[in-house]
Formats: C-alpha cells, sequence, structure tokens
C-alpha cells in the first residue's frame, strides 16, 4: 500500500508538504503542488486522515457547538450549517457538529483530544459558558455566532439591539405603551441585546420599561405557553416574542375569540417560521441570513491564529430584514 513517505520520497518533499499540497494549502508553490498531486495519483495514493493529521499537526476539522437543539431551530441551524459546509469545502475543511453537548462530553471528546479539531464555532454563547472556558483551556481557535463581552474573542452576530429597537419602535408609533417582552433564556447574551433594544425605543418616548412586561423562555413550551397565559390580557396591547410558539397561540387565541391578530392585541416576531407564511394576517418577522453568518464564521475562524498573544478581536455584523405587516397595527385604545 502506497503511503505518504512513498510520495514525499519520489517529490523529494517532506512528508507535511505533501499532505499540505493534497489538502490544497497555499503554503506550497503552485508547481510543487501540481508535481505532488500527478506523483499521488499515478501512485494511487489515498490520503489517510489520521496519518496525516499526525504529520502537519492538523485535522482540518472545524467543530460546530449548537445549543437547544430543537425542532423550533432546525431551520435556523439548517442554513448555518449550509453556510459553515459550502464555505469550509472551498478550504478543504471537514465538520464535526455537536449538539447540546455537556460539559463533561466535551472534556472526554475535545480536550482529552479523542476528537481533535483545529477549530470551533460555538452558536449563541451564554453568560460563564462552559463550551468557551474548555475550548479556551486548550487554546483552540473560536468564533462565537452571538455577541459575547469577552475583550479577545472574535464573534459574528446580526444586530439585536437594532433589531428590536426597531420592532418596538415601530409599535409605540401606531400608540401602543403596554407591549410584552417574550424574549429568550435569562442568561443568554442576545437576550440582554433585545432587552436594550427595548428600553431604548420606549427612552425615544420618554418612558420607562416595565419589567413586568418582560418574560424569559423556560425552553419548555407547556411551561412557556402557561406563563404566557397567566398574563391579564388587559396587561398588554402588543406581543414581541422571538418564540414561534408564543406567536401560533396568539394567533390561535385571537382567532377563537372572533378576532384577527392586529385587531386586539398585536404581534410581531423576532425571528421567522414557515408556520406563518400562510396566516392571515402575516406576521411582522425578522428574516437574518444564517446562511452568510455560517461562511463569515468560517472565514473569521480562517483568520484566527491559534497562539492568544496574536489573536486580534474581530466583530463582523451579518445582514437582516424586519417586514413589517398588518399584524401590528394601531393601538384600539384598551
Amino acid at each position: 500500500m502506497t503511503t505518504i513517505k512513498d510520495v514525499a520520497r519520489i517529490a523529494d518533499v517532506a512528508p507535511s508538504t505533501v499532505s499540505n499540497a493534497l489538502a490544497g494549502k497555499p503554503c506550497v508553490k503552485p508547481k510543487t503542488c501540481e508535481r505532488i498531486k500527478k506523483i499521488a495519483a499515478e501512485l494511487h495514493y489515498t490520503p489517510n486522515i489520521i496519518a496525516a493529521s499526525m504529520v502537519t499537526k492538523n485535522t482540518d476539522i472545524i467543530g460546530i457547538f449548537f445549543y437547544n437543539f430543537t425542532k423550533v431551530n432546525y431551520a435556523t441551524y439548517f442554513d448555518f450549517i449550509s453556510g459553515v459546509t459550502q464555505e469550509s469545502g472551498k478550504k478543504n475543511m471537514r465538520v464535526m457538529l455537536y449538539a447540546d453537548i455537556s460539559q463533561s462530553q466535551l472534556h472526554r471528546r475535545i480536550i482529552s483530544n479523542r476528537e481533535p479539531i483545529d477549530g470551533a464555532i460555538v452558536f449563541c454563547p451564554q453568560e460563564d459558558d462552559y463550551r468557551i472556558s474548555e475550548l479556551a483551556e486548550v487554546e483552540i481557535p473560536m468564533i462565537m455566532v452571538g455577541k459575547i463581552a469577552d475583550e479577545c474573542t472574535s464573534y459574528c452576530d446580526v444586530n439585536n439591539v437594532e433589531i428590536t429597537y426597531n420592532v418596538v419602535k415601530n409599535l409605540l408609533g401606531l400608540g401602543h405603551r403596554k407591549i410584552l417582552l417574550f424574549n429568550s433564556k435569562k442568561n443568554w447574551l442576545i437576550t440582554h441585546d433585545r432587552w436594550e433594544g427595548y428600553g431604548k425605543a420606549f427612552r425615544e418616548y420618554g418612558l420607562e420599561p416595565d419589567d413586568a412586561l418582560h418574560i424569559n423562555t423556560r425552553i419548555d413550551a407547556a411551561l412557556d405557553k402557561a406563563n404566557f397565559l397567566s398574563i391579564p390580557e388587559s396587561a398588554y396591547t402588543a406581543v414581541v416574542t422571538e418564540s414561534a410558539d408564543i406567536a401560533e397561540l396568539v394567533y390561535e387565541r385571537e382567532a377563537s375569540k372572533g378576532r384577527r391578530v392586529g385587531e386586539f392585541v398585536s404581534l410581531a416576531m423576532l425571528g421567522i417560521d414557515d408556520r406563518f407564511k400562510f396566516l392571515k394576517p402575516k406576521l411582522t418577522s425578522v428574516t437574518v441570513d444564517y446562511k452568510d453568518l455560517g461562511s463569515i464564521a468560517v472565514r473569521q475562524l480562517n483568520l484566527i491564529p491559534r497562539e492568544k498573544s496574536r489573536q486580534k478581536k474581530e466583530i463582523v455584523i451579518g445582514n437582516y430584514k424586519i417586514e413589517f405587516t398588518e399584524s401590528c397595527s394601531v393601538n384600539a385604545g384598551r
């Protein structure tokens, strides 16, 4: 069986050069790369991934670390993974997916080097996130998808402060003052951004946001619905939610009372979901280009050196679009 050493000997280069050439790394001169590929083809050499990683000290594997991998997020994650795989494919890199990995699993599988990766994309960072601390401990380069307060960790995200501010400002302009914000988990950094945007819009109108109208999800559909329904309808005239389940509940409840969304209660979703495509009125929603964010994350990760001392924090803001519809209408005056 032909080995990488056989190819290297005939090409008169180091095995690591053969590995880099076959992986399409730019560090190998084009003529040398072409010659190595020709020799490898003539010898019917097939790279051994594990052996190659031992020579180059690289695995060419990117790990994606998702949190809350539920059916609610499948569409978002599918688009993001599509962007990551397409961009990593251009760099001859492979992708490994880690969904809801526990700290003990992370330590056993990644930190102990059983499943070595060259870089990590951490989706939805949280306060005191063990994924970040564990990966940083072994100096694995990381990109966050979501805002992070750390002074040296790079991230890509959309401007969630701005998104929520614009949605809430629209409702305030329509005369709403009692706006319920059904936000994400309390310890998620995106949650703080949304609350900041909510407060910014209120203060521009000379008002202070009401903490009683700020609810956090428990990542449990039954509990979230019960929590939402426990709030008297008289307490709010509009709902802004990141949860498709809550948005669907508002449609169902309004229909059961012979009303359309927007007549008695206005509704806006900080996201988008296919289940609302054919509902009337069309839902005010936010579309984020997660495929583009996936591509951005890989490009950012490729620029980060393993040595912390050389790392410079980079922030890239992705694209989003808000579509305002009749689900947000003038306050009826209740």
